[in-house]
């Protein structure tokens, strides 16, 4: 068998513990033992296995995505701003081991600034190039026409939102 999980880059070592404790139990008490293989998505944390060598290879096949129903302020300086900031979220997750990267900047609206945060990240078993691959396969699902909209596949994800 095999086994993947993934927390996100951020996050403190005992809550990656818990959450894939939780979705572990989930995984075990709702999938098995009839299933080979299984995925399962949190918030902060993934777990995948299954009884085919998965490990290495970019998996978009596994995915969903999610998008808040409230649309942007400004389109056209949103958009704008989201993909120069997903530009240097890329860069910057396969920089590192760790292929893990967050962001945030502002965006000018008629009422303010609003803070913009991106975030993106690949599983450790990619290479650079399979992780630009998944990262610009996710992106291509992104409207940038809500306040926050996430992809995650099985190999990668990105999201944004905006506060």
């Amino acid at each position: 068998a095999y086994g993947l999980a993934l927390c996100r880059g951020y996050l403190p070592v005992d809550e990656c513990t818990s959450c894939l404790t939780n979705a572990t139990i989930t995984v075990t008490n709702t999938y098995c033992p009839n299933n080979r293989g299984a995925i399962i998505w949190r918030d902060l944390c993934m777990l995948k296995y299954s009884d085919v060598d998965f490990l290495g290879q970019i998996d978009t096949d596994n995915s969903f995505s999610f998008s808040s129903k409230d649309t942007v302020c400004n389109y056209e300086i949103f958009s704008k701003t989201a993909k120069e900031l997903f530009g240097n979220l890329f860069k910057n997750a396969i920089a590192i081991p760790m292929e893990f990267a967050d962001l945030d900047i502002q965006v000018p609206c008629a009422n303010g600034n609003k803070t913009l945060h991106g975030m993106v990240q690949c599983t450790r078993d990619l290479s650079v190039d399979d992780c630009m691959e998944c990262l610009n396969h996710a992106i291509s699902f992104l409207t940038f026409h809500k306040n926050r909209e996430r992809v995650v596949y099985g190999s990668c994800n990105l999201e944004y939102e905006t506060t």
